[in-house]
């Protein structure tokens, strides 16, 4: 490879399915950093009366660029965009995905403009994020069309990339119903990773691309604020909590796998359980915010918002779990493992010290806003800001054991050997 292969112009406009998965890799902790910094403010309008820190418009308009940019920017492209085109990619149809990168910078970059300027431009940002997603899906399911075998993770990708075409065609982009598809990606990562570790055997392995279909189909459904919007039935509002049953099905397949043959034990599995352990939390909220009685009293609380949150963490696991299981063909070599499931823990225990106070507030009543209630919840939002301390603790362990297998010495030989095989 010549020296002009590495220069800033190579790189950015690569066509090769790697390296723009690494640029990604590389640019989304930024924005999610950017999308950190936000979230912090939008937390400590919570933690002081309304108007002390920020006005209620300045709290709503903060609240709605963080939203765009973390479900848009990050979230539902971390796993399709991050793993995907370093895992599944073939060279098929690699313009595709730099077009999709390319869109997603000026996406990014329009997402921080509208901050400085103090007027977010969110409808452009988000229609940038959205034909960047469809741009990296298709380039990614051409990719699977041409595999012999299919895999969890290519199943989902293929389903999710489906449903987000879909979502193009009837329209609405808004942060909080087409945040659920990330979920979709994020379990056949999950499946995928235990798989492996188990052997390679999946118990109802020809269930699970139905299983995640079914999942993919369920986003579509109304929930929170949007069916408290809606008049429905009492048949068809009580439907809604079927909607569950993919799902835990999924993980109780998973569960069987796990028992039936004892899984190999290291990072990318303990995350891979964080994720589990994230998704049955938020599987919970979710019966509450489907089901008419309790969504009356939930929807448009900081309930909804702890749901929110707890889908973001199911994701963000599942992301880890899968850069770990797949991290010598993202560094196109073979790489020490030289992380543990400390950082797995950590996060599992920081996300629910940081969000599940939400849960509390928002089923006493807590609306979402600035400086609502305040006084009445100062031990549980003096928990929550622990927590979130403890949060940025959990990712900096994490980042730091994954830098160190990235770039930490060659492996043993047999060691390497095997790593050269999963690689191909």
């Amino acid at each position: 490879m010549s020296t002009a292969s590495y220069t800033v112009r190579a790189w950015l406009l690569a066509a090769d399915a790697r390296r723009i998965a690494i640029l990604y890799l590389v640019a989304m902790p930024l924005v999610g950093l950017a999308g950190f910094l936000g979230a912090v403010a939008v937390q400590a309008g919570i933690l002081f009366p309304a108007g002390d820190l920020l006005e209620a418009k300045s709290y709503e308009l903060l609240g709605a660029w963080h939203g765009c940019g973390m479900v848009l920017l990050v979230l539902l492209p971390a796993i399709p965009a991050g793993l995907g085109l370093a895992v599944l990619e073939s060279r098929p149809a690699p313009w595709l995905a730099l077009a999709g990168w390319c869109l997603w910078l000026v996406a990014g970059a329009v997402w921080l403009a509208g901050l400085v300027r103090g007027e977010p431009d969110l409808r452009r940002c988000a229609i940038l994020g959205a034909l960047s997603l469809a741009f990296t899906f298709l380039s990614l399911m051409l990719a699977v069309r041409r595999r012999q075998s299919c895999g969890p993770f290519a199943w989902s990708i293929v389903l999710s990339g489906t449903a987000w075409l879909a979502r193009l065609a009837t329209g609405g982009l808004e942060p909080a119903p087409v945040a659920p598809l990330a979920l979709v990606p994020a379990l056949g990562v999950v499946a995928e990773v235990v798989r492996d570790s188990s052997g390679g055997a999946l118990y109802g392995r020809r269930l699970v691309p139905w299983l995640l279909g079914a999942i993919a189909a369920s986003t579509f459904l109304p929930w929170g604020s949007r069916l408290l919007a809606l008049e429905l039935g009492p048949v068809l509002a009580g439907s809604l909590l079927l909607a569950v049953l993919p799902p835990a099905a999924l993980v109780a397949a998973l569960l069987a796998t796990v028992l039936r043959q004892p899984p190999a034990r290291g990072p990318a599995l303990a995350f891979a359980w964080t994720s589990i352990g994230l998704a049955m939390i938020s599987g919970g909220g979710f019966l509450l915010l489907a089901s008419a009685p309790t969504n009356a009293h939930l929807a448009a609380t900081a309930f909804e918002s702890a749901h929110l949150h707890f889908m973001a963490g199911v994701v963000l696991a599942a992301f880890l779990a899968g850069v770990h299981h797949w991290r010598d063909v993202i560094a196109g070599r073979a790489t020490p493992e030289a992380a543990t499931g400390l950082a797995a823990l950590l996060l599992f225990g920081a996300w629910n010290f940081a969000f599940f106070p939400s849960f509390v507030t928002g089923y006493l009543g807590r609306p979402w806003g600035p400086g609502a209630l305040a006084d009445s919840f100062g031990r549980l939002d003096t928990i929550s800001f622990l927590g979130t301390i403890g949060l940025v603790a959990a990712l900096a362990v994490a980042a730091r054991d994954l830098l160190r297998s990235l770039f930490g010495h060659a492996p043993e030989p047999a060691a390497r050997l095997a790593a050269s095989k999963q690689c191909e």
